[in-house]
């Protein structure tokens, strides 16, 4: 909050922005915070009251928010240190996601994803998520640099380079082969309407 003095009384830290919203929610809100194995541990020492006695500087959590959160794995280098013991079992619970090929093509149609990457990933589905942390300057296939790469497709940028400093040589070789298939295959509409003419 905003520290404040208030006339004929003391100071107080005034809420404003994203606080004043989660106090004063009237309906169902999510709060969603991200990246928290990030934070010191000074910054997740300071969650263990908003996340357990929802509360902070004295203002009351309104009942309609929920919290969630999120973190990568110390294993995933991502900076992340891990999480303090407290912060942890302030949570109901804390579950791994996993990648969902159906969901993430789901998404991709949504968004406007070129049909051959989407196609590609159907063909390929453990592409979408071959992570391999490393310290070098690469990238590996994860949903979104596969996503990454939709975006050069979609302006027409083929280039084998490209793709492999988007989302890995290995993704960028068997997506290339693909996509050279992918030209050669006979117009389906063509097909339909006079399948003697397709050969």
């Amino acid at each position: 909050g905003m520290p404040a003095i208030l006339p004929n009384g003391p100071a107080e830290f005034l809420p404003f922005g994203d606080l004043n919203v989660l106090i004063k929610a009237q309906r169902p809100i999510v709060c969603f915070l991200d990246d928290i194995g990030q934070a010191a541990p000074a910054v997740q020492a300071a969650l263990m009251q908003l996340l357990l006695a929802r509360r902070v500087n004295g203002h009351k959590i309104s009942d309609h928010v929920i919290f969630c959160g999120a973190t990568n794995d110390t294993k995933h280098m991502a900076g992340v240190a891990g999480m303090l013991e407290p912060v942890k079992s302030r949570w109901h619970s804390i579950v791994e996601l996993e990648v969902s090929v159906d969901d993430w093509c789901a998404w991709a149609l949504d968004n406007n994803m070129p049909p051959e990457l989407i196609a590609f990933i159907r063909f390929r589905p453990q592409l979408l998520c071959d992570f391999k942390p490393t310290r070098e300057l690469v990238n590996s296939p994860c949903p979104r640099t596969v996503a990454s790469v939709g975006g050069w497709l979609n302006i027409g940028v083929k280039d084998h380079s490209v793709i492999a400093g988007a989302a890995g040589e290995g993704f960028a070789t068997e997506l290339t082969a693909f996509l050279q298939m992918f030209a050669k295959l006979p117009n389906l509409d063509t097909i339909i309407i006079d399948r003697k003419s397709v050969v």
